[in-house]
């Protein structure tokens, strides 16, 4: 497979067939979950409780993005506009979204994000778009009107453009119901896309977490790191490999410019590239990494996960990688079986302060059931709806 071009390996050449998603059941989970939400609605303000909620079917709930908001601006409530006393209610929702390790990882993805913040604010200022418009990216983020893009700007801390007040919290559907509901949280190199169905059904996917710097340089935190075990256990396992097997996960020559299912792109990816058939060690250290992802949910929702890569056959996870056996460089890698995708990429960072290749894109899907859709669509058989989703 080596040489192939970005386009072949989004696209793949035929379309996999994929079995039926058995749903996560956590009740317990979603109630505590829905009690979250409704505390949260329940402390904030006419005005933000207003912003916070959404029609389960309104397309803000699909249009999350890895951008600051500066570029992609968001709707929703964000941290920066909450009270104290809002904000905890806040975070107590994402404790119930999360495992603690999940939720550590989402809080520090926002502290790494006041770190650039702070780099940000020190480096000499880029020259600002002409016209107001954003800077490139995908066509989405090119939507908005001068206005719109003069509004998202400079609402972090010391008017910055980045950091912990920039995250924004959305709601959607009628919390605790029958009907589907979900909660969002969105924001630069973090979305996190909870979806209920039947009160009981819940999936995180699609979940997106990033981060520059992901090693923290210098001064107070100097040696933090974010993503430093699924990093050091795909190279663990990408050495593990015989020539053999590297020839087959090896998937291109060249890095690629981003993972290849971030936001806008949930269709990609449609057929396994590879290595597969991994086994003693390799297929250990291949679930533990699977585990460092699925870990981000609640333990009961995590099982579920866990569940559905088992019954989809370990003999069916794909390991792929692209670059240098070498953390400090550019990298991909990919784990990807019929219940489970997962990327993970270290870029360029934009920050000379960062360091090189100290900027990192990953993301988890569940292939054919991204935001509960298959799950949904089994709901409406089994219910009668006068509306759709």
């Amino acid at each position: 497979m080596v040489g192939l071009t970005q386009r072949a390996l989004a696209q793949g050449a035929s379309e996999q067939q994929l079995p039926p998603v058995k749903p996560i059941l956590a009740a317990s989970t979603a109630q505590r979950i829905a009690a979250a939400a409704h505390a949260l609605i329940a402390e904030l303000r006419p005005e933000l409780k207003a912003k916070l909620q959404f029609a389960f079917n309104d397309p803000e709930r699909k249009d999350w993005h890895n951008f600051p908001n500066m570029i992609h601006p968001r709707k929703g409530v964000r941290l920066g506009e909450m009270t104290d006393a809002e904000k905890k209610a806040a975070h107590n929702l994402m404790q119930a979204m999360l495992s603690g390790d999940g939720y550590l990882k989402v809080t520090g993805i926002m502290f790494h994000d006041e770190v650039f913040n702070d780099s940000a604010l020190k480096a000499p200022a880029p020259p600002p778009p002409a016209g107001g418009a954003a800077p490139s990216g995908p066509p989405s983020s090119r939507r908005f009107t001068p206005e719109q893009l003069a509004a998202a700007r400079n609402l972090g801390n010391s008017g910055g453009n980045f950091g912990a007040t920039l995250y924004f919290v959305n709601v959607f559907g009628n919390v605790g119901t029958k009907e589907p509901w979900g909660v969002q949280l969105d924001g630069h190199h973090l979305a996190i896309n909870l979806t209920v169905i039947d009160n009981r059904e819940i999936t995180i996917t699609p979940t997106f977490l990033g981060s520059e710097p992901a090693l923290i340089q210098s001064d107070t935190y100097a040696g933090a790191e974010l993503f430093w075990r699924e990093t050091r256990m795909a190279l663990e396992l990408r050495n593990s490999l015989t020539p053999d097997q590297l020839k087959k996960a090896t998937l291109a020559d060249e890095v690629p410019s981003d993972i290849f299912t971030g936001p806008e792109r949930d269709v990609q990816l449609n057929q396994f590239q590879g290595v597969s058939g991994l086994l003693g060690n390799q297929r250990d250290l291949a679930e533990w990494l699977i585990e460092e992802y699925i870990g981000t949910a609640t333990p009961e929702v995590a099982r579920g996960y866990r569940e559905a890569v088992r019954n989809a056959g370990l003999d069916k996870i794909h390991f792929g990688w692209i670059g240098p056996a070498d953390l400090s460089k550019e990298l991909y890698f990919r784990i990807h079986s019929p219940a489970i995708l997962i990327e993970l990429e270290k870029q360029r960072s934009l920050q000379r302060a960062s360091g090189p290749a100290n900027h990192i894109h990953s993301i988890m899907r569940t292939p054919g059931n991204d935001y509960g859709v298959d799950w949904m669509r089994q709901h409406h058989l089994d219910f009668d709806h006068s509306h759709h989703y």
